[in-house]
């Protein structure tokens, strides 16, 4: 998902007053946003963090990941540019609910893309485990809060291409977890009963809304706490994204 404009104009608001940004997105698809938000990185910061999460990374993305220099950057494991250790990306075959219950909880992002599978059960629980990952200034740009799966569940493991994919949902897992249905309600809920924080939604002019700390920050980012921006200073990719799962299939894309 593109976001519509949205990477751009958070690149010259929010994005430039943090020192040194740790950047998540789930759901890449093609790169239509990872893209942009890299180029911006590396155009505009000495250090960053960037991880990127899907149950498929597309070779119509990592083909064009793979001509970018001035960075480092893995899939899994594998390091596939090694050119400036300061401006890391890390990117991350695996189910997204998944990922976030086994990395580092120490580690917390600055801003998060959420564009993954577009259903109830899914971005409530995507909600829930990001909380643990959170600053007082994080901004959570939420895809599809008024798009159309905003009332309506969709599932990846239905799409074309994804028939077969190990890292996806079955559509009869989240019908047994939740009778509801859509993106909105998900946020919605979150917001209102199940977060243990101060979330506000922002609308925007399209799709996507953006949650933010009513308590902690104003929507128009007038203030932003900088605490906890040098976690990852002096760590390592493998200290960062230590596995605790049990599944030792995991154990390589954490190494």
């Amino acid at each position: 998902m593109s976001y519509l404009g949205l990477t751009r104009s958070l690149f010259n608001g929010a994005v430039k007053r943090i020192p040194y940004p740790v950047i998540l997105e789930i759901g890449l698809d093609l790169g239509q946003t990872t893209l942009p938000i890299v180029q911006n990185l590396a155009n505009s910061f000495d250090k960053f963090l960037y991880v990127g999460v899907d149950i498929r990374l597309r070779p119509e993305f990592t083909n064009q990941l793979m001509n970018y220099s001035g960075i480092t950057a893995t899939i899994g494991n594998h390091l596939i540019i090694n050119d400036n250790p300061d401006k890391k990306v890390a990117l991350y075959e695996l189910n997204s609910l998944d990922f976030l219950k086994n990395i580092n909880k120490e580690l917390k992002f600055d801003f998060i893309w959420l564009d993954g599978d577009h259903n109830y059960y899914t971005v409530l629980n995507e909600l829930k485990l990001l909380e643990q990952h959170v600053h007082d200034h994080t901004l959570i740009i939420c895809d599809d809060y008024s798009g159309r799966y905003s009332d309506k569940n969709g599932y990846y493991s239905e799409y074309k291409g994804y028939e077969d994919n190990v890292h996806v949902t079955k559509k009869e897992t989240v019908i047994r977890h939740s009778k509801k249905q859509g993106v909105k309600p998900a946020i919605d809920d979150f917001v209102e009963s199940e977060s243990k924080l101060n979330w506000s939604i922002q609308n925007t002019t399209n799709e996507p809304c953006v949650l933010y700390r009513h308590d902690k920050i104003d929507v128009a980012m007038a203030s932003l706490d900088l605490k906890g921006t040098d976690i990852l200073k002096n760590t390592s990719l493998h200290d960062v994204f230590l596995l605790k799962a049990k599944d030792e299939s995991y154990q390589d894309f954490f190494k």
